[in-house]
């Protein structure tokens, strides 16, 4: 899991990553990146949830764009459970395993296991970054080095 907010043009993401096997049990790295910059699209693209399904949900989308003929989608069951969070210049939009952008509305916004309180403390006034980090002091699956950027950077 982990947690993205998004608030004035910033997207914020934490860098935990939860593993969980039968084996080993649950084991916890804090070097993940979650987020990815696309010059050639103009956009920035964090994934929630599920790794390697979202990687390849993220890899369709950034060819899909890049293509004037469009690019099949991946095949995908329907049970996968991911987000991505997509900041462009057309604002920002929100994307799961059915593959369907959606567009999002809101002043600021987020996604994951600490979305809740993430938007409890953009309601409060904070920032993107402050709100991860407001995540990462309730939710066990956010945590590490907060990422942070804008499409302006």
């Amino acid at each position: 899991m982990t947690t993205i907010a998004y608030r004035d043009g910033i997207i914020a993401a934490d860098s935990r990553e939860t593993w969980e096997c039968e084996i080993a049990g649950i084991a916890v790295f804090n070097r993940c990146t979650k987020l990815t910059r696309y010059d050639d699209i103009g956009a920035i693209i964090g994934t929630q949830g599920e790794s390697f399904p979202g990687l390849v949900a993220e890899d369709w989308y950034v060819d899909n764009e890049r293509s004037t003929n469009g690019v099949e989608k991946p095949d995908f069951s329907g049970e996968e459970d991911f987000t991505l969070l997509i900041l462009s210049r057309d604002g920002l939009t929100i994307m799961d395993c059915w593959l369907r952008p959606c567009k999002v509305n809101e002043k600021y916004f987020a996604v994951g296991s600490g979305s809740k309180v993430a938007l409890g403390a953009m309601y409060m006034g904070a920032t993107a970054e402050e709100a991860v980090k407001a995540a990462s002091k309730i939710d066990p699956f956010t945590g590490g080095k907060v990422h942070v950027m804008s499409l302006e950077d």
